[in-house]
């Protein structure tokens, strides 16, 4: 072993062949192709590659790796990069990885000289060979090329002046700087996050179909075409997100769930990811939460003057439930999150079980529901009481045994926050009622029922009086209310031409008395 870690036979490939007696003594040299040498031999019938290569491993004490699975990424294609596509193209060698300080460099013939202290030198690591098949080398070179063109292709279309910073959530951030920042396929998911933001997408879809990748993003609650990624660099962007959310990228039969620490010019978000197997491929959905917590405000919420001081009379009670009432996609968490950051001022104990955990917030402590470990709500909220809180969020009342616990801690002096799936807030108390709540608990812990939608606003920028029937004319003068305050978006550049910008809340609020 040399100091880069990689073997090397000074007789060269063939005469190393001829040693092992896998090449005849006589073969002419004169007759080989130099650039692809055991695939030439192959061809010519002098030897079988693979054998060759598991022979060469046993003596040279190197492994032997498949690369048929070998999806290119962020990684490899900034390795190709340095390294340079075309002198890998000439060598037949792919860098792979990094490993424990050193650079695994795929080659298929390992007695080709000054090819490890040229990619030493490139990539400033100590070079750790492994043999693969000179086929499986060209084929991830080679798309990885044809990918690298691709993304070039793609990148004025979701072009965008961010600077965008993504890593683990458990690592600080790199920077923009970074050895893999220049990578294609860094550039072309960094510009898909910084777009979402832009565009103020809750969530990002990456759905693999049969010709294609369709992104698209959801703004105010409605699906918008974003981009068609070539199925070409499915894996390489799928990866991409998969391992910056340190999920396991060679596992693709079961779903997965991770967070990525984003920063798009000098906002901080957190992406929440979703990966799931489907027909075509992977599918990724992110989640895109701001980080700053203290945002969020009840002014911000929009709340009608009397709903809001309603809601925070009632959050000085202690030994009483309010609950967030609305469907799917409506604010709730948002809402949830907004009466915690009024109430954390240091004065109490606060905590939450929640699934997931969308907003991480100092000096709270939260506990994320966890089914594989048997962590499910009910059993966290009774680890919970024993901690001393004051105040407890549970990110939701799904069955009978957390609506149990939930009533007990009310009952036992703590202010509980939850949430639950109605239509109004007096559906909640029939709902309660139906997980098996008794109605004197119902009377005694239950205090206020918040029950919300977003809806959709009208964009400023391309308003117009709105033209209405006679029948609706007639109902607005009932109530008297001015047809001239009605207004349709008729669609322009700031709004994507759909008519619709930015969303509001609808509140109703319904303040419980025991007596």
């Amino acid at each position: 072993m040399n100091s880069t870690t990689s073997p090397h036979y000074r007789g060269g490939l063939l005469m190393l062949l001829k040693q092992l007696g896998v090449l005849s003594e006589d073969f002419d040299a004169s007759q080989l192709n130099q650039e692809r040498p055991l695939r030439h031999l192959e061809q010519l019938g002098k030897v079988r590659e693979r054998d060759a290569l598991e022979r060469i491993a046993s003596y040279l004490e190197i492994p032997v790796v498949d690369l048929s699975e070998l999806a290119g990424g962020a990684e490899f294609g900034g390795l190709l990069e340095q390294i340079g596509a075309e002198y890998c193209w000439k060598k037949c060698v792919a860098p792979l990885y990094r490993e424990k300080g050193r650079l695994v460099l795929a080659v298929s013939d390992p007695c080709e000289p000054d090819v490890a202290k040229t990619v030493e030198f490139a990539c400033s690591l100590p070079v750790k060979m492994v043999l693969a098949l000179e086929s499986q080398i060209a084929r991830v070179l080679s798309e990885e090329i044809a990918a690298t063109d691709q993304i070039f292709d793609l990148l004025p279309i979701v072009d965008t002046d961010s600077i965008v910073e993504m890593h683990k959530t458990n690592e600080e951030a790199s920077g923009s700087d970074s050895e893999e920042s220049s990578a294609p396929i860094v550039k072309l998911t960094n510009k898909i996050v910084a777009d979402a933001v832009e565009s103020r997408a809750s969530d990002v879809h990456i759905e693999p179909l049969s010709s294609f990748v369709d992104v698209r993003y959801r703004v105010d609650g409605a699906m918008r075409a974003y981009l068609e990624v070539p199925k070409r660099l499915q894996n390489a962007v799928i990866s991409r997100f998969k391992v910056l959310a340190g999920m396991d990228i060679s596992e693709r039969r079961r779903p997965q769930d991770g967070r990525i620490r984003a920063r798009v010019g000098d906002k901080a978000f957190d992406l929440r990811v979703s990966c799931v197997p489907a027909a075509h491929g992977e599918k990724v959905v992110l989640r895109v939460l701001r980080s700053d917590i203290r945002e969020l405000t009840f002014e911000k919420l929009h709340m009608p003057s009397g709903v809001e001081r309603s809601i925070a009379h009632d959050l000085q009670s202690r030994g009483k439930l309010l609950l967030v009432t609305g469907p799917t996609g409506s604010g709730k968490t948002t809402t949830l999150y907004t009466c915690l950051n009024t109430l954390h001022d240091g004065s109490s104990n606060i905590e939450t079980v929640e699934d997931p955990i969308e907003y991480r917030i100092q000096g709270i402590n939260q506990i994320q529901v966890n089914e594989s470990i048997n962590v499910r709500f009910a059993s966290a909220l009774r680890s919970i009481l024993r901690q001393d809180p004051d105040i407890i969020m549970v990110g939701e009342i799904r069955d009978e045994e957390t609506a149990e616990m939930v009533m007990q801690a009310a009952e036992t002096g703590h202010l509980v926050l939850s949430t639950l799936h109605t239509n109004d807030a007096p559906s909640a108390i029939a709902r309660l009622a139906g997980l098996g709540v008794q109605p004197e608990l119902l009377s005694s812990s239950l205090i206020g029922i918040l029950a919300q939608r977003l809806v959709r606003k009208v964009c400023q920028s391309c308003k117009v009086p709105a033209k209405i029937s006679e029948e609706e004319a007639q109902t607005l003068q009932k109530y008297g209310l001015d047809a001239a305050m009605l207004f349709d978006g008729k669609g322009c550049e700031k709004c994507s031409f759909t008519g619709y910008n930015g969303r509001v809340g609808i509140y109703s609020y319904l303040h419980v008395d025991p007596t």
